[in-house]
Parts: structure tokens; sequence; C-alpha cells
């Protein structure tokens, strides 16, 4: 178990460190994915705030023990599907959306929440 959570949060550093490294390269701030890391269950996601471009996509990676998706509030406009420790998918819907702010949750762990913006 405990290689696992150590396995866990090296995988989390390194793609942190892929996000800033290219965000530094483009000078963009923007983000494209949503990660649950470990914890989120008991906080919320790691990534709270993603920004996106209009037109653009969004993945979700989760890399907490627990389930989660995400889904916008109120649902309907983009969402995920449940996944478990180790996944990733595309957030689906988000390349439809106006500019604007977008709320969403995870339907399993309604503490997790964050918003989607779209420029």
């Amino acid at each position: 178990m405990k290689r696992s959570r150590i396995g866990i949060a090296v995988l989390l550093l390194l793609v942190i460190a892929t996000s800033v490294l290219a965000g530094g390269a483009s000078g963009a701030a923007v983000n494209t994915e949503i990660i649950a890391g470990p914890g989120s269950a008991l906080a919320t996601y790691y990534t709270p705030a993603v920004v996106i471009t209009k037109g653009g996509t969004a993945t979700f990676l989760n890399l907490d023990v627990a389930q989660h998706n995400v889904v916008s509030v109120p649902a309907g406009k983009f969402a995920s599907a449940l996944i478990g420790t180790g996944r990733s998918v595309p957030v689906k819907g988000v390349s439809a959306l106006k500019k604007g702010t977008y709320k969403f949750h995870c339907t399993i762990h309604l503490n997790m929440t964050g918003t989607l913006t779209v420029t």
C-alpha cells in the first residue's frame, strides 16, 4: 500500500511539472487538465480552477484511490465518466461551451468542486 501511494505521488509530481513547463514555454495560463489528487475525496480537486480556450478540450485525470468524475453544475453542459485510480478520460461537452465560467463537481463526493473558465 505504501509503495502505491509513493507511486501516485511521483506520478502527480510529474503531471504538475509537465503542466508548469508546458505553460511556461508558451507563456499561457491555460490548464486543460482537471486532476483529482491523493485525498481529493476528503478535500477537493487538485486543480479546482481550469482554463480552456473556446472550442478546446479538457481531460480528467484521477490520481486518488477513490473513484471520481467531473460533472457540470447544473448537470448537462459537460461531464466525464466515473473513473478509478490512474485513469484519464476526456471531459465531454466542453468544446461546445461559450466563453464564461462554469462550476463542476464530483457526483460521488459533493465537496469536490471547481470552475472551468472558457476564454
